[in-house]
């Protein structure tokens, strides 16, 4: 309620294994999949157990995906009379339409890079994941608390910094950010569907990565940067802060990924120097090194 904690999101597409995610190490968010990209009470339930850590209090629409989970310690469901969630549901009050907006916003921007670029315009799974991640960082503080308070949503934050909307739309923004307001996203599963699902996972997967050939851009697998790239890379970020207004909040995140990127750079020295000095070693007692 004081809107100075946020969880991570958990999001949920149609493929377990997206050729994009190819390399990936750490998603932006958690992810999770089923052939309609639906929340369905196993996610939800599998979800709410990660929460258990400390007390929660969760307000939950009455809908077939959210069951009365048992043995839950230390969270306590609360859950909204059925037909009300428009008007008890703070997520409903704002906080999710300000999420739509930012991340609409963000879709927006990268149409713009392409067209610069001269490219057609391509979201992946992940790109959307990153999309996802950071429109969830923008939402303010403020929002959450008016939210909560049952008041409209504050409306300097979403159309905070939005003027290329007039640029790319031929609608209302506000028409934009909401156009997936009735799509369906639950779904009530029976035990039937649950051994239909896990029969058909086993045949899923081929199907899926054939799919993935065709639904997503068929470009080259991305190597991992090198530590001289990243380390270049982020001398070219510092100037940036350093001659840019107002970046002052940067700087820790900054430092933080400096910090790590030196780090590597140490052990990867450290690791250097010693297959050399084992190499020498070798040498001067005349062992064959190759």
């Amino acid at each position: 309620m004081s809107g100075d904690e946020k969880l991570p999101l958990l999001v949920i597409g149609k493929s377990k294994k997206p050729r994009c995610f190819k390399g990936i190490k750490a998603l932006p968010t958690a992810y999770e999949a089923n052939k309609k990209a639906w929340i369905t009470s196993e996610l939800f339930t599998a979800w709410l157990k990660q929460r258990q850590k400390r007390k929660v209090a969760m307000i939950v629409d009455n809908c077939p995906a959210h069951p009365k989970v048992k043995d839950l310690k230390a969270i306590t469901l609360f859950f909204l009379p059925p037909n009300t969630t428009s008007k008890t549901q703070s997520m409903d009050q704002g906080i999710i339409q300000n999420l739509k907006i930012h991340y609409r916003k963000l879709v927006i921007m990268k149409q713009l890079k392409s067209i610069e670029r001269n490219k057609e315009l391509q979201i992946t799974v992940l790109d959307a994941l990153r999309m996802l991640y950071q429109a969830w960082d923008r939402v303010t503080e403020k929002t959450i608390k008016n939210c909560f308070r049952h008041a409209t949503s504050d409306k300097e934050d979403p159309e905070d910094d939005i003027p290329l909307a007039a640029l790319c739309l031929r609608v209302p923004f506000d028409n934009y950010a909401q156009i997936d307001e009735t799509v369906i996203t639950t779904e009530a599963v029976t035990d039937k569907d649950i051994l239909v699902n896990i029969i058909a996972a086993r045949h899923k997967e081929a199907e899926e990565d054939e799919e993935e050939k065709v639904s997503e851009p068929t470009e080259a697998p991305k190597k991992k940067p090198t530590l001289q790239k990243v380390d270049a890379a982020l001398e070219i970020i510092q100037d940036w802060i350093e001659m840019t207004e107002d970046t002052e909040d940067l700087l820790p995140s900054y430092q933080k990924i400096h910090r790590r990127v030196t780090s590597a750079q140490v052990r990867a020295s450290v690791l250097v120097q010693s297959t050399l000095t084992t190499l020498l070693s070798d040498c001067a007692s005349g062992r064959d090194v190759n």
